[in-house]
């Protein structure tokens, strides 16, 4: 299970944009392509096997858009698209909802077939996601939208467009819409366990569909009750022979920020307000209600009611003192050195944290760890998190879609890349190949295992420290050497196997045998 984080870990110092490269870096790094040879994972097996042909990977996030990086493969099954937003796409839009006295005339755009409304905190990070591990081999011709690239303020113009190619450019997108953020709260939860149970039960009839992506997470390893659904239904896809590829997540956003994105949810719902002074207390009013309904943990409230205090202080001089005191009574402990919010919880974010998910934590370009990400012995592969280019969209002019590439850093990358790779180890060797070998049950465990064998633990001439395997995993995310790992001949040789390396214990050991031979 997840840990708590260290003071003692690692120093990092983060990369700046001077440092980092300035073209999409990521495939070569984790050995998808080479330098010019054959010897990169597009190229070990003949044909698009090697690609992902054949393999489905479901994408549980903010849904999708027609960015022609997605759309120019035909490899998005829009026809099983599926939206799960209810009673909200979040707990801060469903809170939003209730703050206002008309909750009717701030109702966020619902559709069911997947497609991202481009609202809430991270509008098209489902895109981004998704673009990573199944954008096809070249740039989409230019008449495909006539509006991309877009030029608009948030295309990066300092880099330039970059074409992206997926970790597995064959491989289809089942996009699946549950939020609008990125934050896994009791109510995106509840979302996501009905997505999960919907692409398990998909799965009884669609045999190609092998991975599940989540770039989503709740910091502090999972500590709300409800839960409970959400792991059962991860349970329920692994024990259909589904991967669940899920983030460590990283903090992002300091304390001094958390404000702000509060306010912006506020005055998205219910329209700016007259004075700053009035959006003080709008948000300050959010943050006790959330204390009130006890909902997260006790340094998110913590930290969450010491952003708005900061705020408040200077910009509503009317809260009483007392008022003020007590919050920062909560928070003293959580602030100090300017903690961030999600940092103070330390160890990776549930559902990565789950022992039946894939947990994937980031790297720099030199193999780095990522400045503000979770760490910790949950972990299982580290792969490319910064500076990382990645479609995008964006609501433009007069109702048109802005869709442009912009360069940004995160474990939701990471996942979306490693999902890739899983789609890739399942198509060179065969889903049915690897099912009839070992069982839909050990799917997971046989693709851990290949991971184990594969990963490479010597960083890049340069990167800051020697690996970390207490916390950063079996190491980064060698594609080419995961096709090439060697493979148990059975289920049960893998079950020993795992075993021995200490992967599982004793009663993990008879559980996994009884699955693989329940007579």
């Amino acid at each position: 299970m997840a840990v708590g984080f260290s003071p003692n870990a690692i120093p990092v110092t983060p990369a700046t944009p001077h440092d980092r490269p300035d073209e999409p870096w990521e495939l070569r790094f984790s050995r998808f392509v080479d330098e010019g040879g054959d010897t990169g994972a597009h190229n070990l097996t003949g044909g698009v096997a090697a690609r992902g042909a054949g393999i489905t990977i479901a994408h549980t996030d903010t849904g999708y858009t027609l960015h022609p990086e997605l759309m120019h493969g035909n490899n998005v099954r829009t026809t099983n698209a599926r939206t799960f937003t209810y009673p909200a796409p979040s707990f801060l839009t469903h809170l939003g909802r209730q703050f206002t006295s008309a909750p009717s005339q701030h109702h966020v755009p619902y559709t069911d077939d997947g497609l991202d409304t481009l609202t809430g905190l991270f509008p098209s990070h489902g895109t981004a996601t998704a673009s990573l591990f199944m954008s096809a081999d070249g740039s989409p011709p230019a008449a495909s939208n006539p509006n991309y690239p877009a030029q608009g303020p948030q295309a990066d113009q300092q880099f330039g467009v970059k074409p992206i190619v997926g970790t597995a450019p064959a491989a289809r997108l089942l996009p699946i819409r549950v939020t609008d953020s990125v934050i896994v709260d009791p109510i995106v939860a509840n979302n996501l366990a009905f997505a999960i149970e919907y692409v398990a039960h998909l799965a009884q009839s669609d045999p190609t569909i092998g991975v599940i992506s989540i770039s989503l997470g709740w910091p502090g390893g999972g500590r709300l009750q409800n839960y409970t659904a959400l792991a059962r239904a991860i349970d329920r896809a692994t024990q259909a022979g589904i991967v669940v590829c899920a983030a460590a997540a990283q903090s992002g956003v300091p304390l001094s920020d958390m404000f702000e994105a509060w306010g912006q949810v506020v005055d998205t719902l219910i329209g700016p307000p007259p004075d700053e002074k009035k959006r003080v207390e709008r948000v300050l009013g959010m943050v006790e209600r959330f204390c009130d309904l006890q909902l997260g943990t006790p340094n998110t409230i913590r930290a969450l009611c010491e952003a708005a205090v900061t705020k408040a202080k200077s910009a509503s001089p009317a809260r009483s003192k007392a008022q003020i005191d007590l919050y920062l009574r909560y928070v003293e402990a959580a602030v100090q050195n300017e903690v961030n919010v999600f940092r103070a919880l330390g160890g990776p974010a549930y559902p990565g944290s789950d022992l039946n998910t894939i947990c994937c934590a980031g790297c720099d370009y030199l193999g780095n760890r990522l400045h503000d990400g979770f760490y910790g012995d949950a972990v299982d592969i580290t792969a490319p998190a910064a500076a990382i280019y990645s479609a995008k969209a964006a609501p433009g002019d007069n109702g048109v879609v802005d869709y442009y590439v912009h360069r940004s850093d995160g474990t939701s990358y990471a996942t979306a890349i490693t999902a890739g790779a899983c789609a890739l180890w399942q198509a060179h060797h065969g889903r049915q190949n690897l099912i009839a070998r070992f069982g839909k049950p050990l799917m997971l465990h046989a693709f851990r295992w290949a991971l184990k064998q594969s990963a490479a633990t010597q960083t890049v001439t340069g990167a800051q420290a020697p690996w970390d395997a207490a916390r950063r995993g079996f190491g980064m995310l060698d594609a080419a050497a995961l096709l090439r790992a060697p493979l148990p001949a059975k289920a049960e040789d893998l079950i020993n196997a795992l075993r021995a390396a200490d992967m599982i214990g004793d009663a993990t050991r008879a559980v996994l045998l009884h699955r693989a031979d329940p007579n």
